[in-house]
C-alpha cells in the first residue's frame, strides 16, 4: 500500500513520568502527536483540559546558544575533507553525544562565549568612532591651532570648514574681503578647499550673508581640543592598541570556537527539550496526569506497548478516531518510487479520499527529465554528482539526490538514443568507436536536430498517456471508493470523449482504419450528454446544464494541456544546440595561437557546466510543472495531513542509532 495504515492511540502518564516518558518516544520517533487543541478529548470533556506551565529555561538556553553559534562559527576551524564541508551535521554516536551532553556547562560556555563577544563589540564601537574621527581630522592636519580656540566669541568668530570649488578662487576672497571677512586655506582636494574663516561680531550680519552665497559647510570638531596633528597622532596610538586588543580578543575567540561542536551539541540537546516542554505545556491534564493522542503506523503497535510497558505510571490503549477526525498520511512505497514523495509533499499530501499519486507520476517524471537533457553525456555527470552527493550530504537530501540519480539516468538512455553526448561530440572527437556506438543506438532512435518532428510526436504522445493514465486512475480510484457517479461522469465519461476524438482523427488523416469510426462517434455522443447532464451536481437545473454546457466546451483545454507537453521538445533541443553551440566556441578557440590550448577546455569546462545546471533545473522545474497542472488535476486533490513522528531534531550535529 502506498499509503501506510494508521492507527489511532491515547497515551495516559502520569506527571511524574510524563517528561521521561516523551524524551523515549523522542528518541525512537515513531510516533505523531496530535496538536491538543485538534483532541475530541477537549469536547467530551470539559472539565479535563488544563494547560501545564512551558519550561521557557530550555527555549532561552537554545536561543543563547543559537547566538553564540553564529558568532563563533566563522572563527571555527575549517573542517580538513571536502566531505566533512559538504556534510550538513557531523554525526556522532550515542555515547559521545550524551556524555558531551552530561559533561559541558552550557551557562558556563555561554558565559565565556558573551563576555568574548561583548569586550568585541566594545572594542569595534570605539575603534569605528576613531576612524571616523581620523577622517574628519586628516584634512586639517596642518592646522598649527587648538581645535577649542575656533568659534564665536563677544569680539569676533573662526570658524572651520569646506568651500566647494565650482567658482574662481580669487573672485571668491575679494567678496569675503569686501564683507570684512578673512579667509585662510588650510588643506585643498580636487573639489574642496578646507579654510578657516575669521570676522568680527561688529561685521556679522554682513559676513554671514557672505559666507552663505559661497556654500560654506561648517565642520565639526565636538569634544574635541587640541591641535589636529597633535590629536590624529593619539588616535592612531590608540587605535594600534585597540587593533592590539583585538587581536588578543581574537584568539580567545579562535580558542572558544574550537568547542564549537559542543555549542552545536548543547543547542540540539536544549532545542529537543524545549520541543518536549511545549508538548508538555499544550497536553490536556488534570492536576496528577496528562494524555496525549497520536497516530503510529499499526506495524508499531508492539513496540509502543513495548516502550510504555517501562513506566508504571503510563498506559497506552488503541481508541477509534472520531467521525469527522482525518488521520495524517505516511506515505509508503517501494525503494525505486521513494525518492519522488517529494514531488508528492511538494504539492500536498493525499487527502481523506484521494490515493497516492507517487507511483504514477515516477516513471512520467523520469521520463520527462531524461527528454528535457536529452545528452548521455551530461546525464552521466548528473547520476555521478547525485551519487557522490547522497553519499556526503546523507539522508536529509537522499530523496532530491535519488531524483537527480534517477533523471541523470534517464537521460544516458534518451541521450544516447537522440544522438546527445555532450551535443556533437562523437563528430567533433572523430573517435571510430564512439562513432559505431552512436551510430548503432540511433537505429533504435532518432536525430532531433534532422527529424524534430519526431520529437513533436514523442512529446504530444507522452503528454496524451499521462492525461489518459491521470483519468483512468481517477476513474479506478472512485469505483473502489464506490463513488460511481463521479467515476462515471467526471472521469470514463472524459475517456470515451477524448480517445474517440483521437480515433476520428487519426482514421481521419489515414493513420488508422475508418471502421471504428462509427462507434466512437456515438461513444462521442454518449459521453457529451454524459458531461452535460452530469459533471455539474449541485445546483439548480438550469446552474447544472450550464455549467455541463460549459465543461463540455472545456475539452478544448484537454488539447492546450496535451500541447503543454511540447516544451518536452523545446527543453530537449535547446540543451543540445547551446551544447553544439560549446562545442563551435571551443573549436574556435582552439585556433587562436599560443592561448588557444588554455582557452578551449576552459570554453569546454564552463560553457558544458553552465549548460547543465540551467539544464537540470530546466528539467526539473518543467517537469514538476507537468505534474502539478497537467496530470494531479484529473485525479488528486490533496489537502492531506503529513504523518510527522515526533523525534529529535538535528540542526548543528546528528545522533547516530
Amino acid at each position: 500500500m502506498p499509503i501506510a495504515a494508521l492507527q489511532k492511540i491515547l497515551i495516559v502518564a502520569h506527571k511524574s513520568q510524563q517528561s521521561v516518558l516523551l524524551d523515549r518516544l523522542q528518541s525512537e520517533g515513531f510516533v505523531h502527536i496530535c496538536p491538543a487543541e485538534q483532541s475530541p478529548l477537549q469536547q467530551d470533556f470539559a472539565e479535563l483540559p488544563q494547560r501545564q506551565a512551558a519550561q521557557r529555561d530550555s527555549e532561552l538556553q537554545r536561543s543563547r546558544l543559537a547566538e553564540c553559534i553564529g558568532f563563533l562559527q566563522p572563527h571555527a576551524p575549517r573542517p580538513a575533507s571536502l566531505r566533512e564541508r559538504l556534510a550538513p551535521r557531523p554525526a556522532l554516536p550515542a555515547e559521545d553525544y550524551e556524555q558531551t551532553v552530561r559533561q559541558s556547562n552550557a551557562d558556563e560556555l555561554l558565559h565565556d562565549a558573551q563576555k568574548l563577544r561583548e569586550r568585541l563589540a566594545k572594542i569595534d564601537a570605539r575603534g569605528d568612532k576613531l576612524a571616523q574621527q581620523l577622517l574628519v581630522l586628516e584634512p586639517w592636519q596642518s592646522l598649527d591651532a587648538p581645535l577649542e580656540n575656533l568659534g564665536t566669541s563677544q569680539r569676533s568668530a573662526i570658524l572651520a570648514g569646506m568651500i566647494p570649488d565650482n567658482r574662481d578662487w580669487d573672485e571668491l576672497k575679494a567678496e569675503l574681503a569686501e564683507a570684512g571677512v578673512a579667509i585662510d586655506t588650510v588643506n585643498q582636494t580636487q573639489d574642496l578647499h578646507y579654510c578657516i574663516l575669521a570676522y568680527a561680531q561688529s561685521a556679522a550680519e554682513m559676513a554671514r550673508h557672505a559666507i552663505h552665497k559661497i556654500d560654506f559647510e561648517p565642520a565639526s570638531f565636538e569634544a574635541l581640543s587640541g591641535k589636529p596633528a597633535e590629536i590624529i597622532s593619539a588616535t592612531t596610538k590608540e587605535l594600534r592598541q585597540l587593533n592590539k586588543q583585538r587581536q588578543e580578543i581574537l584568539d580567545q575567540v579562535s580558542q572558544l570556537a574550537k568547542r564549537v561542536e559542543t555549542f552545536g551539541i548543547l543547542h540540539d540537546h536544549f532545542q529537543n527539550l524545549s520541543n518536549r516542554d511545549q508538548i508538555i505545556a499544550q497536553a490536556l491534564a488534570t492536576p496528577s496526569s496528562c494524555f496525549l493522542e497520536g497516530w503510529i503506523c499499526t506495524g508499531d503497535w508492539s513496540k509502543l506497548e513495548s516502550v510504555v510497558s517501562q513506566f508504571s505510571a503510563c498506559m497506552v490503549e488503541k481508541i477509534d478516531p472520531a467521525p469527522d477526525e482525518t488521520a495524517p498520511i505516511a506515505l509508503q512505497n517501494i525503494k525505486a518510487f521513494r525518492p519522488f514523495e517529494v514531488i508528492t509533499s511538494l504539492y500536498g499530501m493525499p487527502g481523506k479520499k484521494d490515493l497516492d499519486p507517487t507511483p504514477y507520476l515516477a516513471p512520467f517524471f523520469a521520463i520527462f527529465f531524461g527528454l528535457c537533457l536529452t545528452d548521455a553525456g551530461y546525464g552521466l555527470i548528473l547520476l555521478i554528482g547525485s551519487l557522490i552527493g547522497i553519499k556526503l550530504l546523507g539522508r536529509g537530501a537522499a530523496k532530491l539526490m535519488g531524483i537527480l540519480a534517477i533523471g541523470g539516468a534517464m537521460a544516458i538512455i534518451l541521450g544516447a538514443i537522440t544522438n546527445g553526448y555532450f551535443g556533437d561530440a562523437p563528430d567533433k572527437l572523430g573517435w571510430p568507436w564512439l562513432i559505431g556506438m552512436r551510430d548503432y543506438l540511433l537505429q533504435f532512435g532518432f536525430n532531433p536536430s534532422k527529424s524534430p518532428m519526431i520529437f513533436f510526436a514523442v512529446a504530444v504522445i507522452l503528454g496524451y498517456i499521462q492525461i489518459m493514465v491521470g483519468l483512468f486512475v481517477g476513474l479506478i480510484h472512485n469505483l473502489r471508493q464506490k463513488e460511481i457517479i463521479p467515476a462515471l461522469c467526471d472521469h470514463l465519461t472524459w475517456l470515451l470523449l477524448l480517445n474517440s476524438i483521437a480515433i476520428i482523427a487519426l482514421a481521419k488523416f489515414g493513420m488508422l482504419p475508418t471502421w471504428p469510426v462509427p462507434i466512437c462517434l456515438v461513444l462521442l455522443s454518449a459521453a457529451s450528454v454524459g458531461i452535460v447532464l452530469g459533471s455539474q451536481r449541485e445546483g439548480s437545473r438550469g446552474e447544472r446544464l450550464g455549467i455541463g454546457l460549459f465543461n463540455l466546451f472545456s475539452t478544448i483545454f484537454y488539447l492546450g494541456d496535451i500541447l503543454s507537453y511540447l516544451r518536452l521538445m523545446g527543453l530537449g533541443l535547446v540543451t543540445a544546440g547551446i551544447a553544439v553551440a560549446v562545442n563551435l566556441i571551443a573549436g574556435l578557440a582552439w585556433d587562436i595561437p599560443i592561448i588557444g590550448i588554455l582557452l578551449a577546455p576552459l570554453v569546454l569546462i564552463c560553457g558544458h557546466l553552465v549548460n547543465l545546471l540551467l539544464s537540470t533545473l530546466s528539467a526539473f522545474v518543467h517537469t514538476l510543472r507537468l505534474q502539478y497542472v497537467e496530470f494531479f488535476p484529473k485525479f488528486f486533490t490533496g489537502g492531506g495531513v503529513e504523518f510527522r513522528p515526533f523525534s529529535r531534531v538535528w540542526k548543528y550535529t546528528k545522533m547516530e542509532s
